[in-house]
């Protein structure tokens, strides 16, 4: 009688263990950086970004140039409204997350009907989009992608700055990415942007209407070309100086060499 529990097949090989995932990298495309939302608006993101909401942005610059008034007038009531209850209920950080959250929950009980209906009235028929010449005109998501880069740009190479350094574990690594925060706290427990906040976010809102109006442009014409003006005067004793130095230097060259000529004619006089 053989013992079965005692016997080996030399053919069956153990399994090899799973190879550990690798180590995911912090990166705008990939890790733990691209579950944050703001990665959607990173360079090598924002245009399919944009083209997935290219409806929205249209009805947005709708509103930004007057082309969709009541929409406008929503839009800034609203934005000042929420400044208002910021600074009028002086809300911990926990109850303006619950507060946030009771109103996406109140948003998601709205009817579908009473929404349909609110969207008639704020965007009602058609967007215009104007002419290609024209300074109000709805721009495509394609023209728009380049200006919002430049504006982004300065953004996320700060913030791969900041997280190139949190990678570094040495003291020197540790001691600058504290000392970011430490300043970054400083300067935010002393001093209240929320003024500031508020009159960059109203002027963002009302300039780009505003300012390309028929009756402003005129005004806004004059305005650059005075800067351009003013520019070009600054660079013109720029300028000026520039030329004089080099002048200088040719003179000055000319005068290492006939120097120079006069000591070789010297030097072959002496030997004769």
């Amino acid at each position: 009688m053989s013992d079965n529990s005692s016997s080996y097949d030399a053919d069956e090989v153990p399994a090899a263990a799973p190879a550990a995932p690798p180590a995911s990298s912090c990166s705008v495309n990939g890790g733990c950086c691209s579950k944050c939302p703001f990665s959607k608006l990173a360079p090598e993101n924002i245009e399919a970004t944009l083209q997935r909401n290219s409806a929205c942005i249209e009805e947005f610059q709708g509103a930004l140039f007057f082309r969709r008034p009541i929409a406008f007038a929503v839009l800034l009531v609203s934005v000042n409204f929420l400044f208002f209850l910021h600074r009028t209920l002086n809300l911990s950080f926990y109850a303006k997350v619950c507060l946030c959250s009771l109103c996406y929950l109140a948003y998601q009980l709205i009817p579908t009907s009473l929404k349909s209906t609110v969207k008639a009235v704020l965007f009602p028929g058609t967007l215009a989009r104007g002419g290609l010449n024209d300074p109000d005109r709805i721009r495509d998501t394609n023209e728009l992608v380049p200006k919002l880069n430049a504006v982004l740009a300065p953004f996320f190479t700060l913030a791969k700055i900041v997280r190139k350094l949190s990678e570094d574990d040495s003291v020197v690594g540790l001691a600058i990415y504290g000392s970011i925060f430490l300043c970054l706290f400083i300067i935010t427990a002393a001093v209240d942007f929320f003024w500031p906040i508020v009159i960059v976010t109203n002027l963002a809102l009302i300039l780009p209407g505003v300012l390309t109006r028929p009756q402003v442009l005129p005004y806004v014409e004059k305005a650059r070309q005075a800067c351009c003006g003013g520019c070009q005067a600054e660079q013109q004793p720029a300028e000026k100086v520039v030329e004089a130095v080099a002048a200088a230097a040719e003179h000055a060259a000319e005068a290492v060499q006939e120097a120079a000529a006069a000591v070789e004619e010297a030097v072959q006089e002496a030997t004769e």
